[in-house]
């Protein structure tokens, strides 16, 4: 079955388009297969918020443990700046979202972190928005792990490749489902990765 274009905007204004997972990436083996971390969930855009979070957290693990590292553990406080950050990427005109996705809104991430009241010694975020039509067709949570784990910088954060996101042991992760620059059915991610420490 022929399957509609996705397009899938980064953090770094990298555009994708998944085809519906025909193409192989240089990455997807990285990508948890569809018998696990919600399996059917993984390619439908029709789970509620609540369990696409779940599922894409799920798909950050098991990327991480293929290359060996430990699981990020959930954190509320990291959920819910995530959450209000994601609202603002949501919202950010095409323009802004393409110079620096993470300065839309009144605050950036560590201003959302800080704001949430979690004290971290280190933190990071990626970031996400796409739209489909019909929603069918809207970015799934494979499609948008695809497409971060296919960007450098991404990866680095998700697998712990630098000197700073190595020492993430904590993540949160907000959807908003909703609206795009005028396309009905978008998608707007936002992930926070931090290291907590005593405020």
């Amino acid at each position: 079955m022929s399957r509609s274009v996705a397009t899938v905007v980064l953090a770094s204004a990298l555009v994708l388009l998944a085809m519906g997972g025909t193409a192989s990436a240089g990455y997807d083996h990285l990508l948890a297969p569809t018998t696990e971390c919600g399996r059917s969930q993984q390619t439908s855009p029709k789970p509620s918020a609540d369990k696409q979070e779940a599922v894409m957290r799920c798909m950050h693990n098991y990327a991480r443990k293929k290359v060996g590292k430990g699981p990020l553990a959930a954190q509320s406080k990291l959920t819910t700046s995530a959450g209000n950050k994601a609202v603002e990427v949501q919202k950010c005109r095409d323009a802004d979202y393409n110079r620096n996705p993470h300065d839309c809104g009144p605050g950036n991430t560590w201003y959302h972190i800080g704001r949430a009241g979690y004290c971290y010694s280190a933190a990071g975020a990626n970031v996400a928005r796409g739209w489909g039509s019909p929603e069918d067709y809207a970015p799934t949570v494979r499609d948008t792990m695809r497409g971060w784990l296919n960007s450098e910088t991404h990866r680095e954060n998700i697998l712990g490749q630098t000197s700073i996101s190595s020492r993430f042991t904590q993540i949160g992760i907000g959807l908003v489902k909703g609206p795009v620059q005028g396309h009905t059915h978008g998608r707007t991610w936002a992930v926070h990765f931090a290291r907590p420490k005593g405020c």
